[in-house]
């Protein structure tokens, strides 16, 4: 008999696999989120058994697989072809009754999600025929078995989104694979998920992290310690290009031309091209406007900043405060005003440094920048949690909300090629 892991929303069973852990599965977690518990049924005279998990709260979950692009719009839209799919094939036989067409019809996708969000909180985990089979509806959302929920989905993550849609007030996600280490398939410290990205990394590079492309060093430091502080169950989904290593050139321009450079190149991998809101910034990220860039490839500028809206200039005019957006918002002015702020506690001043005459405003840049850089990882280091972070640094928060929500503004894509209404598994 088979060891199997599962795939569960508060318990209740969205996939599984007998003998080893589906790839698929796997993707959406992160080895920070392995946990290794004493079973609940252990007895003090006898040895002790352990769970195996990866295990992540329902709303990190969410988040984590909207960032991927796995939204709960994308899972609706898919849930609905692949039914149609079914509906199609089944009507064109003769063996149906009108009664029985008639239920196989409703059963959309807010349907199923009626039905497991009324069935979960009854205790409805996995298919049980002597308990359930007197509902009909949990017969439909296990219609191929205990492993076959979900079969409208062509995808494993789309079908989780769909179960956390219909759950709302889930808690946990995890996946339990405590019966294959006790069965020999994985050893009890064997880093699971860690070891099979580094697989994917070389195989299959659509399950690689989200490459963040800044214009410079600062921004990569900042943008990095951003995620891991705030978003930290995001942040293992991103990475970043060296700039010392690979001794590669900063500056607007080289981030234009790395951008093209990819495109022109064909990367597989997704990438994320973060332009500063000043007047360099715009230009650079208007130029690549009418470049054809693939789907994978996304830019976006810096969003506005609440500080830079009414800030401290300084040029030939002397001192004056205005909005320096789109003008002068570099990361700098995304990190709080206790950053900004200097000695006497005046906040740094921009200074203009430039007419540029294609976009026909002036290029601004906060002064200090190396000391508000300091101060912010000062301030940054006594945040004792997300929340914390996300009201020190609101403005950042804003930033990084952008660049976790690029990719869920997806394209629709065909379905993977498989027979109509043919499992995905």
């Amino acid at each position: 008999m088979s060891s199997w892991c599962s795939l569960t929303v508060d318990g209740f069973s969205v996939y599984g696999s007998p003998s080893y852990i589906d790839d698929v599965m796997l993707s959406v977690f992160q080895e920070r989120d392995r946990r290794v518990r004493p079973a609940p049924s252990n007895r003090g005279d006898e040895d002790d058994y352990f769970h195996y998990e990866y295990a992540i709260s329902a709303q990190a979950m969410r988040e984590r697989l909207d960032t991927l692009g796995f939204t709960a719009e994308r899972a609706r839209t898919d849930y609905t072809v692949g039914h149609a799919e079914y509906v199609e094939m089944v009507e064109a036989e003769d063996f149906l009754s009108e009664a029985q067409r008639e239920n196989m019809r409703r059963n959309t996708y807010d349907y199923w999600c009626a039905a497991i969000g009324r069935l979960v909180p009854q205790g409805f985990q996995r298919w049980d025929k002597d308990k359930w089979s007197h509902d009909p509806d949990a017969e439909m959302i296990a219609q191929d078995g205990e492993w076959g929920l979900g079969a409208h989905f062509s995808d494993i993550r789309l079908l989780q989104r769909g179960v956390l849609d219909a759950l709302a007030s889930a808690a946990e996600v995890v996946l339990d694979y405590s019966a294959l280490v006790s069965s020999g398939y994985y050893a009890e410290d064997e880093r699971v998920c860690a070891e099979s990205k580094l697989r994917w990394a070389e195989d299959q590079p659509a399950y690689g992290p989200i490459v963040l492309l800044t214009e410079g060093k600062s921004d990569t430091r900042i943008l990095s310690a951003a995620l891991e502080a705030l978003v930290p169950h995001l942040a293992d989904l991103f990475s970043f290009l060296d700039f010392d290593e690979l001794r590669l050139e900063g500056g607007v321009g080289a981030l234009a031309k790395t951008v093209r450079a990819f495109a022109g190149a064909r990367v597989s991998g997704r990438m994320v091209a973060v332009f500063d809101n000043d007047t360099a910034g715009a230009e650079a990220h208007a130029s690549l406007g009418n470049f054809p860039l693939p789907a994978n490839i996304r830019t976006i500028m810096l969003p506005p900043s609440s500080v830079g809206s009414n800030y401290p200039t300084t040029g030939p005019q002397g001192l004056a405060y205005m909005d320096v957006n789109s003008m002068a918002c570099s990361i700098e002015l995304y990190l709080g005003r206790d950053a900004l702020s200097d000695e006497a506690g005046n906040l740094r001043p921009v200074r203009w440094m430039g007419w540029n005459r294609k976009m026909e405003r002036y290029q601004g840049e906060v002064e200090g920048k190396a000391q508000v850089e300091q101060r912010f990882f000062d301030i940054l280091a006594n945040c004792a949690s997300p929340s914390d972070a996300r009201t020190a640094f609101p403005d950042l928060a804003a930033v990084v909300d952008a660049i976790t929500a690029v990719f869920t503004h997806w394209r629709q894509m065909p379905r993977p090629g498989r027979r109509r209404n043919e499992p995905y598994y």
